[in-house]
């Protein structure tokens, strides 16, 4: 069961990714270099919004997961509580959106002469993308809980279909504005909340059942919520902190080099987070079970399927960097890109042994000493690469201060799960063969 959802899981990656590539080509095409450069820019800001969807998206497939051993009915009231969390969220980045966001895009973005109207009516609707984009991520959450990842394939295709539609209808003659590109896009995202529903409703049969919202439910979601929210503003410290910090003290042409190889190591983590995200609601239902050998089992499955995947994937990066990296993205390599990438490389090896361990934790609920302490590992690697820049030092250490915080961040990890599941290191290692 857990290989074949990676398999639909990493299906679904692939194409969304492969449509995301020929979209912007398409979207490249009919709104120009200067249009694209609009919609690109104001849809960024819009899109920093969403930094907490996936840790809705976690909460939900832990407690959904959970809850579908309790029975349907609870399962039901657990989505619900979810739903109204998403709606609660949803309305938070209206309002953020709509005032601070606004005012930076109003002041701080330079456009071109006359396209200001057209770039905040483009912000406007991005914003409620924002917001459709939200409230599909309970629904996302019920069907990964449900171990529906071939639906989940199946819905990929759509959301692909919508989205290469949208950006080949601005090819057209009387559709090649900013505005047009993101009121399609706008609908497209109202299509996939649609199919979504209908799809959840069919699979997991939420429509048909009764049940009401429960105060318990909100308090005990909102908290592991609460808790997981540290790690995504850590996260983003770690990751959007240290470039702009390099934009600042090295120049912009480093700062490029972060981004290209972060991307690269986006890309060698993917099959990972489809082995783990797979997993994990199996992992959930066998601890609520108090199935503790399968639990110890599918978490050390988990362990050695996602690293042997990312290890065999950063082994060019490791060990030839210069010709792996252009054969991704061509041409001259900015400076420094040799001894980013194989910290970078590196970098996502250690996150591929860190996510098993942090899905075994969260299976069990125990988040609040594990995030807040975890989080402030992750932070601070942002300050050593601040430290380490500050004083002079070469750029490339900056993202060798956040790889090893990140090898401190799996050694807490390791030892705070054996604690909190029982499970010792040699069963957790040992226990998949």
């Amino acid at each position: 069961m857990g290989l074949s959802n990676t398999a639909w899981l990493c299906l679904r990656t692939l194409v969304r990714t492969l449509s995301d590539v020929v979209a912007v080509q398409f979207a490249l095409r009919g709104l120009g270099v200067e249009g694209y450069g609009v919609y690109s820019s104001v849809t960024g800001v819009a899109a920093a919004l969403l930094f907490l969807d996936g840790t809705l998206s976690v909460t939900g497939q832990r407690f959904l997961a959970a809850r579908m051993v309790a029975g349907k009915e609870s399962f039901l009231v657990a989505f619900r509580t979810l739903f109204f969390m998403a709606l609660a969220i949803s309305a938070l980045v209206v309002v953020c959106g709509e005032t601070f966001a606004a005012a930076f895009v109003r002041t701080r973005l330079a456009f071109p002469a006359g396209a200001e109207g057209a770039a905040m009516l483009v912000f406007h609707l991005s914003v409620g993308i924002m917001v459709l984009r939200l409230l599909l991520t309970p629904m996302s959450a019920a069907l990964m809980a449900a171990e529906r990842m071939r639906a989940l394939a199946g819905l990929s295709l759509v959301e692909a279909a919508v989205s290469l539609s949208a950006a080949a209808i601005v090819c057209l003659r009387g559709f090649s504005s900013p505005v047009d590109y993101a009121a399609l896009t706008l609908v497209g995202a109202a299509i996939v909340l649609f199919a979504y529903g209908a799809c959840c409703g069919r699979k997991t049969g939420l429509p048909r059942s009764s049940g009401e919202f429960d105060i318990g439910y909100l308090r005990e979601q909102g908290g592991f919520f609460a808790w997981m929210s540290s790690a995504a503003v850590a996260n983003m410290l770690k990751y959007h902190g240290v470039c702009s910090l390099l934009g600042v003290y090295a120049g912009t042409s480093l700062s490029a080099t972060w981004s290209m190889s972060m991307k690269a190591g986006f890309g060698l983590y993917a099959v990972a987070g489809c082995v783990q995200t797979a997993f994990f609601p199996r992992s959930v239902k066998l601890w609520e079970s108090g199935d503790r050998r399968g639990f110890a089992s599918v978490a050390s499955v988990t362990f050695w399927l996602a690293l042997s995947a990312t290890a065999l994937c950063a082994s060019p990066f490791l060990f030839a960097p210069d010709i792996s990296l252009r054969l991704c993205f061509g041409g001259d390599l900015p400076p420094q890109a040799t001894a980013f990438m194989r910290c970078v490389a590196l970098h996502f090896v250690i996150d591929a042994m860190k996510c098993p361990v942090h899905s075994a934790v969260l299976s069990t609920g125990k988040v609040s000493l594990y995030q807040s302490v975890d989080s402030l590992i992750m932070v601070s690697g942002f300050v050593l690469a601040w430290v380490a820049l500050a004083v002079g030092l070469p750029a490339w250490t900056s993202v060798a201060c956040v790889t090893a915080t990140n090898a401190l961040s799996f050694a807490f990890r390791f030892a705070y799960m054996s604690k909190a599941t029982g499970i010792s290191a040699r069963e957790f290692i040992t226990a998949a063969f």
